[in-house]
């Protein structure tokens, strides 16, 4: 089991010593904290930091162990790396590793014994990745004492159902990050298909995996969430029978069938033209003012309006960021912002337009995009990297080349432009879901709401 030093300049059993000296960290490079004597030894490679900072800082163990770091109080220590977002902000650079999936024993043990046991409480030291080689030089941002406020652990422990059925189910070589919240099933290992792993009920290998905070949630870690409004603001409000899921979707289901402008009444609003009104309206039947979620922000949950023409057709393409020209021709798929955006989970509130023109509320649905649609985009995807890096800017995929998404412009005006590698400026352009594909998506969930 982890062992602290008995020389170690704090009590392992006080917490309150614990987090005072952790707070001495901010602000320091990792060589000036810890003990030289460890870097005798290699500390190449990705958890470097982390193994560094235990042993020659907190004098702790380097260790595989299912106990937590400090036994005896249920503290898991973890370091975060961050990436400059502008000067003075910072976002995380990756998720938060907990601890690895065992798909023999995930279902044996719980959610106590494979997760829990381990993370209850995490101590997290964030530090600033900036690409040095020696990670002597890599400056401490600052640590936090991180226990799961009730209502997220309710929502982890819903993820971590939802991983343990996939396993039960045998499919979890079909697990993916954009099926859950908080907590997600990400890849380990060297990946391309090597250290495949058996599973108990398919003879399906799978990728090795481990639980994993997802990063969002980890910047809400960071940021304690100052910047966000709270949906569910009190934990008496969840009946513990229902889903994080559920909750969201109950919260629509008073303005099924009304009108927009009566939606708008009621909430103080006449005849808004602003263009983002569908969507603040979303939050507001949510309860949410601002703009920004709480659970959505942690979970990395995106909201999506959708208005749908009398025939149940989309009004229009669903659109996302523009791209710069550079990163799809030096990037990779998995790499890319597409595929990262699309790997997540959407919540759809869809309007319907009648026959009068006149816009009311139809629904709201949770979707994320299956593995067969997925396949096709990373094709749309690369066929468009193919085509830039062959100079060719202004034909890019239609939507009549591809089942789920396309490229065309994404630009207030012809002089909105981005240039190109070879120096030219073009029109800024993004991709887009198309509008056939988003119909089969739509009439799908549909039905299936029809089937409860």
């Amino acid at each position: 089991m982890p062992k602290v030093r008995s020389d170690a300049p704090y009590d392992p059993n006080d917490r309150e010593s614990i987090k005072r000296y952790a707070s001495n960290l901010k602000g320091k490079i990792l060589g000036e904290v810890c003990d030289a004597e460890i870097f005798r030894f290699s500390f190449k490679n990705k958890g470097s930091f982390g193994s560094a900072l235990e042993s020659g800082y907190f004098m702790i163990d380097n260790n595989n162990e299912k106990e937590p770091d400090f036994k005896d109080l249920g503290i898991e220590l973890k370091t975060a790396p961050m990436t400059s977002a502008t000067k003075t902000e910072y976002r995380p650079k990756e998720r938060m590793s907990l601890s690895n999936i065992n798909y023999e024993t995930i279902l044996t043990e719980g959610i106590q014994g494979s997760l829990l046991h381990k993370n209850h409480e995490l101590l997290v030291v964030f530090y600033l990745d900036n690409g040095e080689a020696d990670i002597r030089d890599q400056k401490i941002l600052g640590s936090i004492l991180w226990k799961f406020p009730e209502e997220d652990m309710r929502i982890i422990k819903g993820d971590w159902e939802t991983i343990a059925d996939m396993v039960r189910r045998g499919l979890a070589h079909e697990l993916s990050g954009r099926q859950t919240f908080y907590l997600e099933a990400a890849t380990k290992g060297p990946g391309k298909g090597k250290g495949l792993k058996r599973q108990p009920f398919s003879d399906e290998l799978a990728k090795p995996r481990a639980f994993a905070l997802k990063s969002r949630y980890v910047k809400a870690i960071w940021k304690a969430s100052k910047d966000t409004e709270r949906m569910i603001k009190d934990i008496s409000e969840w009946d513990d029978k229902k889903t994080f899921e559920e909750v969201v979707i109950d919260r629509f289901v008073p303005y099924q069938g009304m009108y927009f402008d009566e939606i708008e009444s009621r909430f103080g609003i006449h005849n808004s033209s602003d263009k983002g009104r569908y969507a603040s309206i979303a939050r507001m039947m949510l309860g949410i003012k601002g703009k920004k979620i709480e659970e959505f922000e942690k979970a990395d949950v995106v909201m999506k309006t959708i208005r749908l023409r009398p025939d149940g057709t989309p009004k229009e393409s669903m659109s996302f960021p523009y791209f710069k020209y550079e990163d799809i021709i030096e990037g990779t798929w998995d790499e890319s912002d597409f595929h990262e955006v699309l790997d997540k989970k959407f919540l759809f509130v869809i309007y319907q337009i009648d026959n009068n023109e006149d816009v009311y509320f139809k629904t709201a649905k949770f979707w994320s995009m299956p593995v067969k649609d997925m396949v096709l985009a990373e094709e749309m995807w690369l066929d468009t990297q193919k085509r830039l890096r062959g100079g060719n800017y202004d034909s890019l995929p239609r939507s009549s080349e591809n089942k789920v998404a396309h490229v065309r412009p994404h630009a207030k005006n012809k002089a909105d432009t981005y240039v190109g590698l070879n120096g030219h400026e073009y029109e800024k352009k993004s991709f887009w879901l198309n509008s056939s594909y988003l119909k089969e998506v739509i009439d799908k969930l549909i039905r299936e709401e029809r089937k409860k």
